[in-house]
């Protein structure tokens, strides 16, 4: 049978580990390191739950989902853009507007590339067609080529058999003005990334929120499970009493010693 309290608990911690895994990467290393080296403020589990319950816990949720998901679509927005950058690239050398190439009536375009070893062929077999080479890398020659309507079908036949990729757009303008305004764009998109990072890296307070909180729900499970682990075995004894606080060290390296891992210990005030 599902302990509902246990579930709850759990996932709970579950968004709580997520939470604090994102915002290590943008606290500053010397606020963690700060946070880290503190000396950890000695609560009750009754104080820690009061102080857990009572804050702002699901609004730091909310707050760094929407961090979340905003750096990510910016991210996913500038890999698109980048791509469309590297396509266009080859091209910069066609200096007409794209959509331009939609209107034409009395011939027919190509537009595209050819690995390296056909460049001659297309120059020396396309016969009748007017034809520019636009670039070339080390694996493609990239051209644009015009040709009668009534050789279109010929043509495109012929590209064919020399590995022919036509290069697909949606755009109008020229790939020169295109790559310019896309470059704009990416360059919009690192400064609201860089002004979001410098927000996360004000979330001290959160991360103390988020802290206190999994040290809570933390607590909550361990406690679950060894009740419930209890109640399942018959080999457990169960020992209470009281030492000194400044013996806690002590006593535990004592318990530790002589069990080895097989104890629960646990101190409350």
């Amino acid at each position: 049978q599902i302990d509902s309290d246990l579930a709850k608990w759990e996932e709970q911690l579950v968004k709580i580990k997520i939470a604090i895994s994102f915002l290590e990467n943008y606290l500053p290393k010397q606020s963690l390191i700060k946070s880290l080296s503190k000396e950890k403020i000695s609560l009750t589990m009754s104080e820690l739950k009061d102080k857990v319950l009572n804050s702002k816990l699901n609004e730091v949720f909310k707050k760094i989902r929407e961090y979340e998901v905003l750096l990510s679509d910016l991210d996913n927005e500038k890999t698109r853009i980048k791509t469309s950058v590297e396509n266009l690239t080859p091209y910069v050398g066609f200096n007409a507007p794209l959509g331009s190439l939609k209107e034409l009536k009395e011939v027919s375009y190509f537009l595209g590339s050819v690995p390296n070893i056909y460049e001659d062929n297309i120059i020396n077999d396309l016969n009748d067609c007017y034809m520019e080479i636009m670039s070339k890398d080390d694996k493609e020659t990239y051209f644009f080529a015009l040709v009668y309507k009534e050789n279109e079908k010929g043509v495109l036949e012929l590209l064919k058999n020399f590995s022919f990729t036509p290069f697909k757009f949606e755009e109008e303008e020229s790939p020169l003005k295109l790559i310019h305004d896309y470059n704009e764009r990416i360059s919009i998109i690192d400064a609201d990334k860089f002004i979001i990072k410098e927000r996360l890296a004000g979330y001290e307070e959160e991360m103390k929120i988020l802290q206190l909180a999994y040290e809570y729900y933390n607590n909550l499970i361990i406690r679950k499970n060894i009740n419930n682990n209890f109640l399942k075995t018959e080999n457990v004894t169960v020992i209470q009493g009281w030492i000194p606080e400044s013996k806690n060290d002590e006593f535990t390296a004592i318990i530790q010693n002589v069990l080895d891992e097989e104890y629960y210990l646990n101190f409350e005030e």
